[in-house]
């Protein structure tokens, strides 16, 4: 009993730190407050579980959203994180409790796994909790974006089953190191991901070629093969997801295959003495460790645990020097890797750093209990002992510093003088006199200095932020006056709508309540749309407004006022009505009014809204016999600019065959009727007068295939954007139905890979067994 007692009490304290979170954010209120880092719980997550959890619930499958933007793929939308086994908690609660569960669990694991992980290594029970404090405040302060919280996670996870692999290399723990890796991937954040892949590959190569120099008498062959089928493994069981994920970013802006530029969300230059200084709090960042820190240099003293150290410091270093490289070209060497150029931000690796340093924390002061009392004098050798000299001096160089920051906090808190001063003190002790004391006083002072410093960290900030688990919809009596008169209205056809003042789904708001609204805010937004808004707005003033934030989608000013100035090119994707409450904005469409035509006038008593009607707005499905032929998007875009008055009754194809002549005179081609309009599948009934092309406002995309009568045909490219099928005269039924080969595919690879680990797995149980009895 009295050996469970320890974890038991540590069990509590994860209990407690849940709650002493959750006590925070419930300080925060209960009235949304959008602020950047939490936007995209509110604009991203939210709408995306709650479409993806009726759909399924409704029977279909959530590869394809029709309802924003123009269409986009689903399921490829990895943030999303719908094969992520913690996330189908949606399907049991409400999406912001259910959201707020997946938080819970977020903070839990990184807590639960850096206990595993240190406990593995041999650290002791003071370190352990000192260690979990840090993580666990470094994983809370980061479940505001719910994929990044939930890769971030894993970290410890991965290397505990990266470090057993080193230490006893088997298929079985092969296996499960590549388990978490994809668990890691599934949680929706490929950035994170990324970068732990980057970060634990130093680790496992140091600790081979560190046990190498010392005499391991493991084949360092057989220990390389076994990572890298570690990382075949997981490729192989991510695949359901990587395909389709892949053939997104191939046809969007995040392109895995070229290169974006490393943005600066904290918009200054970054160099080892300014991370440092985040880390003690002498500028703005998220990365505070505070006393916390003098505990690192004392993790060097350890012979038991230095290779774990020194590997981590390898990864601290390679994540350091991984940042710089973006600004310092010497260093491009650390950044010569496959897809590093494909993400921005990359500063953010400062948050993987997190875990090295709460680790090598935890390490060093679990060290403290070992070393105490110093030797700073050798009396064998009659010499000062320099080693521990240096790393004393360095505890104390840190805990000035730390120290005096007390006394300059803008809130003038003497919370910080008395802690750290109280620290102050135990070191002295510690160094002076605990050969005095006895090893449960020890333990008891250890534990004491470990519940200060995690203090420390953990009053440093509050998480005044919301969550929607903990929130209430401000002003909805507005917001359901306005969706209400979309679907009595709008039908299939497009909307843009911005809602104001209401803390929720802003832009994603068509995924939300599923009325087709152009509106959107992706992970992957697809570069044809990207484009075409940059064609209708004027590559000039696009590239001015996009050269600080990327164009996600979101249509708001100054791109609204694009919108209803070029009339025709918006109506060309469908966009029919514009529904506002803002005065300037009603101005703006009055300014157009050769274009869009008042329908309506909303009236409350807390908000008034505005609907106009685009006069040339094209419907979502439509026969034309009239067509011009182009070679690609350039030629799209600048056939479409000299038609646009007559794409009503024609359309442009990108490498489009047809296999009649294009009509010259004025004829009907025929209508239109929608019967179904599905999320992954539209039915379409068509009367044909003459051979005629069919075209659908939504996505051309990969993985969509149009069967005319039961008969496959042939999808081209319309208006650059759009699906067009060619139908001969007569009554026909076009049904489309998106079936990405991706996803077939991806499920199949991984499928055989698990199948093949699985067998693996037991054949190798089997002979294990069969080899001990005889």
């Amino acid at each position: 009993m009295r050996r469970l007692a320890t974890p038991f009490l540590v069990g509590i304290g994860l209990l407690l730190f849940l709650l002493h979170t959750f006590y925070e954010l419930s300080k925060a209120g209960t009235v949304p407050v959008i602020i950047p880092e939490i936007v995209d719980l509110y604009d991203y997550f939210l709408p995306y579980l709650t479409f993806a959890k009726e759909t399924v619930l409704s029977g279909s499958l959530p590869l394809w959203n029709p309802f924003q933007g123009i269409g986009t793929p689903f399921f490829a939308a990895i943030q999303a994180g719908l094969l992520y086994p913690l996330n189908w908690v949606i399907l049991l609660l409400e999406v912001p409790q259910a959201m707020l569960v997946v938080q819970a669990s977020a903070i839990s694991i990184a807590m639960i796994g850096m206990a595993l992980y240190l406990r593995y290594l041999g650290v002791r029970w003071p370190g352990v909790v000192l260690a979990m404090a840090l993580f666990g405040r470094s994983a809370s302060a980061h479940v505001c974006h719910l994929s990044i919280g939930s890769t971030y996670c894993w970290l410890p996870i991965v290397f505990l089953l990266s470090h057993r692999l080193i230490d006893r290399p088997s298929l079985r723990r092969c296996a499960l190191l590549a388990l978490s890796l994809s668990l890691c991937f599934f949680a929706g954040n490929t950035q994170y991901f990324y970068y732990i892949v980057l970060v634990v590959s130093i680790y496992m190569l140091f600790l081979v070629f560190y046990y190498r120099h010392r005499g391991w008498q493991g084949s360092v062959m057989h220990i390389l093969g076994l990572i890298a089928l570690t990382y075949l493994l997981t490729a192989g069981l991510i695949s359901a997801q990587l395909f389709p994920t892949l053939e997104l970013s191939l046809a969007s802006i995040r392109n895995a295959a070229g290169q974006l530029a490393a943005g600066d969300p904290f918009v200054h230059e970054f160099s080892i003495v300014s991370m440092v200084l985040d880390y003690l709090n002498r500028t703005e960042g998220m990365y505070y460790f505070g006393s916390s820190l003098l505990f690192i240099p004392f993790a060097f003293g350890s012979r038991q645990r230095r290779p774990a150290v020194l590997a981590l410091l390898a990864s601290l270093g390679y994540a350091f020097m991984f940042i710089l490289s973006k600004q310092m070209p010497d260093l491009g060497i650390f950044d010569r890797l496959p897809f590093s150029q494909s993400f921005r931000w990359t500063v953010r690796m400062m948050l993987v750093s997190n875990f090295m340093l709460a680790a090598l924390a935890g390490i060093g002061l679990s060290d403290l209990w070992e070393n105490i009392p110093f030797q700073l004098w050798n009396r064998s050798a009659r010499r000062v002992s320099w080693f521990w000299l240096v790393i004393v001096s360095a505890a104390a160089i840190l805990l000035y510093e730390v120290y005096s920051l007390g006394f300059t906090r803008a809130d003038h808190s003497l919370f910080y003088p008395v802690i750290l001063s109280i620290s102050l003190v135990v070191v002295l002790v510690l160094v002076l006199s605990a050969h005095k004391l006895s090893p449960r006083a020890k333990t008891l002072t250890l534990c004491a200095l470990a519940l200060l410093s995690a203090g420390d960290a953990m009053m440093h900030k509050e998480l005044a932020v919301t969550f929607p688990g903990m929130t209430k919809t401000k002003n909805t009596a507005a917001l359901n006056r306005q969706v209400n008169w979309i679907r009595d209205n709008a039908g299939l056809e497009r909307v843009l709508f911005i809602p104001r003042g209401l803390g929720f789904y802003h832009p994603n708001v068509g995924a939300m309540y599923r009325f087709y609204s152009i509106n959107s805010y992706e992970t992957f937004t697809l570069a044809r749309w990207h484009n075409y808004v940059r064609f209708m707005m004027g590559p000039r003033e696009f590239d001015v407004l996009t050269r600080v934030s990327t164009f996600y989608g979101v249509i708001a000013s100054p791109i609204t006022e694009i919108f209803l100035r070029e009339a025709r090119l918006a109506g060309l994707a469908s966009l029919r009505y514009f529904i506002t409450s803002d005065k300037n904005e009603v101005q703006l469409a009055e300014r157009y009014g050769y274009a869009w035509r008042k329908v309506d006038k909303g009236s409350g008593s807390t908000e008034r809204y505005t609907v106009y009607e685009n006069r040339f707005a094209l419907p979502r499905a439509y026969l034309v016999n009239k067509y011009v032929i182009t070679e690609d998007e350039e030629e799209s875009l600048e056939a479409i600019k000299g038609n646009i008055s007559r794409l009503s009754s024609s359309v442009i194809l990108e490498n489009g065959r047809p296999s009649f002549p294009s009509v010259e005179t004025s004829s009907t081609a025929g209508r239109v009727e929608v019967r179904e309009f599905g999320i992954n599948e539209v039915i379409l009934e068509i009367k044909a007068e003459t051979p005629a092309i069919v075209v659908l406002t939504d996505s051309y995309y990969p993985g969509w295939k149009a069967f005319v009568d039961g008969m496959r045909k042939p999808i081209w490219r319309a208006n650059s954007l759009f699906r067009a099928v060619e139908v001969p005269p007569g009554e026909h039924i076009l049904v489309f139905r998106y079936q990405p080969a991706s996803l077939y595919w991806g499920f199949l690879v991984s499928t055989i890979v698990l199948a093949l680990t699985l067998a693996g797995l037991l054949i190798g149980n089997h002979l294990i067994k069969a080899g001990s009895r005889v």
